[in-house]
């Protein structure tokens, strides 16, 4: 099983999405861990396309 970490998920206000990068980085893992401080809970939802998540 092949496990995401993530944390720290500040999209800047003019960015409506995480950067291409995360969904490249994260699209063969199983699962993804967001270690805290989300501030837009649209975030989970993105991570959630890629992989399950607990958060």
């Amino acid at each position: 099983m092949k496990v995401g970490i993530i944390s720290d998920t500040h999209v800047p206000g003019a960015a409506s999405s995480l950067p291409p990068a995360v969904f490249e980085i994260f699209r063969s893992v199983d699962l993804i861990l967001h270690a805290g401080d989300i501030v837009q809970a649209s975030v989970l939802d993105e991570l959630e396309a890629i992989a399950p998540v607990e958060a």
